[in-house]
């Protein structure tokens, strides 16, 4: 076996071939596939929302504290990235942007509402 044989078969080790929402994709060694990633980031949006100002909001008697406009540019900004998942087709960055803007459509709601 020459050197660059063993380089290419040392290269060919460190490339990981998985199919994720039926398509080839090529992992280098270390990476986290899609599907990893979005259960991540459900996993961080459970939590928050466990924490979230919709909750706390929702069951006080006061009036939100909330600023509606505060509120709406957290919003454009989940949409923005939301939007980045889909045009490049990332199934984790659309995902748990798109329900993090729906959070935040539920906390401006309440934040118009109180």
């Amino acid at each position: 076996m020459e050197i660059d044989d063993a380089g290419a078969l040392l290269e060919k080790r460190r490339h990981v071939f998985a199919v994720v929402a039926g398509r080839d994709v090529r992992l280098v060694e270390g990476d986290v596939p899609a599907p990893a990633d979005a259960a991540i980031g459900l996993v961080g949006a459970a939590h928050i929302l466990q924490h979230a100002a919709v909750a706390r909001d929702v069951f006080r008697p006061e009036p939100s504290t909330l600023s509606p406009v505060f509120v709406t540019g957290f919003m454009v900004n989940y949409l923005f990235w939301c939007l980045y998942g889909v045009r490049f087709r990332r199934f984790a960055m659309w995902f748990v942007n798109g329900v993090a803007m729906l959070l935040q459509l539920c906390l401006l709601g309440v934040a118009l509402l109180k």
